[in-house]
């Protein structure tokens, strides 16, 4: 695996609007993720998120989309109330993973979320970006940032 990157690093990325990333620790590879400097953390696509256990024995089941046929477990995630872009709030489970974009590996801590209703299964927000001194730049990629159904 290469070397994960942090804050610490002194070169900055420059990344567009979308942006194709893997998450090698999740068998995702090639997925097209909205950069979002709107949104404060990111999120990736889940479903069958649940609990098993009490206490220190805990462990979160998951499936993520972009690899349905693996059950992930982890002993390692946060839970957190996040408010969404139309206000209401949501219990989001939190995951400490690997992010692959602009070929480097960076640590991320992503939330497990719905999606399926939204384009892309993967959210990208800015205080990920901030930490590890990503630029973004609207003018690269725009070719996918379409509104299909929008009527001018």
């Amino acid at each position: 695996m290469k070397d994960i990157h942090t804050h610490s690093d002194k070169s900055s990325v420059v990344v567009g609007g979308f942006e194709v990333v893997s998450f090698p620790d999740l068998g995702i590879t090639g997925s097209l993720a909205k950069i979002d400097t709107g949104a404060y953390s990111g999120a990736i696509g889940c479903v069958e998120a649940s609990v098993e256990g009490r206490g220190p024995n805990k462990v979160l089941h998951f499936r993520v989309a972009g690899n349905m046929s693996t059950v992930h477990s982890t002993k390692e995630f946060k839970v957190r109330y996040v408010r969404s872009s139309n206000g209401s709030r949501h219990k989001r489970y939190l995951i400490k993973t690997t992010i692959q974009l602009k070929g480097r590996v960076y640590a991320i801590l992503i939330g497990l979320a719905d999606r399926s209703d939204m384009k892309n299964d993967v959210l990208v927000g800015r205080k990920f970006l901030r930490d590890n001194n990503i630029l973004v730049d609207l003018k690269r990629n725009h070719e996918y940032d379409t509104d299909e159904g929008f009527v001018q």
